[in-house]
């Protein structure tokens, strides 16, 4: 019960779970009804960096296997993804976001089928998503450092993540679009302590992409990806390609 494990787990679904009694109101109700029908599933990392080699050959065997039974899950599934507490000082909101983006390029290292062909790998296209064993996802990253945008803090860093689905099936009309975007933008409102992020764009939409909803920073600025394609790869530090060399080797 003392295990970090459990601490994190037990302040995830306080968050999740809140409501009335002064507590917020979780702004993604769709994930409050997936963790209510018991549709997650949870994956808990070594450290707290995702990126780190040995925690992305953790995830990746993880995230196929659930990848093969999430339309069994529930309409509202997610696979959430827990990192170790942070030792020392809390890194910086972009020190985490970048830690997730070389996540999601380690995972394109693992993953043994190719990018769907129906879908561009140029992550500043407006119809780009990131996909794994074929599957289009939406990831998103939470972490520590948020202190205004509640929506992206937890605990630890925290990575929740959907099939494409999921999203397509709660936005299948212009009308149930309308409904679910109009219901959580309400909520983000009440519940972040700064204006709504102007990133937070309709999948497709002409000059936008989805790459900027994934990592948001705290003021209402764009959080821009390293990666063009994340097949390609590319350089951003010292030590983040040095990971993506370890993670290359080890995959091959």
């Amino acid at each position: 019960m003392n295990a970090w494990q459990r601490l994190v787990y037990e302040e995830f679904k306080t968050t999740i779970l809140a409501k009335g009694s002064g507590l917020k109101t979780f702004p993604c109700v769709y994930a409050t009804m997936g963790y209510r029908a018991g549709d997650h599933r949870y994956v808990f990392l070594e450290s707290d960096d995702p990126s780190e080699p040995r925690n992305v050959r953790i995830i990746a065997p993880a995230l196929r296997a659930y990848l093969q039974v999430s339309r069994s899950l529930g309409p509202n599934t997610s696979l959430v993804i827990m990192g170790a507490p942070t030792e020392g000082s809390l890194k910086t909101v972009e020190q985490y976001n970048n830690e997730f983006f070389d996540m999601l390029r380690g995972l394109r290292i693992w993953d043994s089928k190719p990018w769907p062909k129906d879908i561009p790998q140029e992550t500043m296209n407006e119809k780009w998503t990131f996909c794994f064993d074929g599957i289009p996802l939406f990831p998103v990253a939470l972490t520590p450092a948020h202190q205004r945008r509640w929506s992206r803090h937890a605990p630890v860093p925290l990575v929740a993540l959907q099939p494409k689905w999921v999203l397509d099936n709660l936005m299948s009309t212009p009308e149930k679009r309308k409904s679910a975007t109009g219901k959580v933008r309400k909520l983000l409102a009440e519940y972040d302590q700064i204006d709504i992020s102007p990133d937070l764009t309709q999948y497709g939409e002409e000059g936008t992409s989805e790459i900027h909803q994934l990592c948001l920073k705290d003021e209402n600025e764009t959080m821009d990806c390293p990666f063009d394609d994340f097949d390609k790869g590319g350089g951003r530090s010292s030590s983040s390609s040095s990971r993506r060399s370890s993670m290359e080797e080890t995959a091959t």
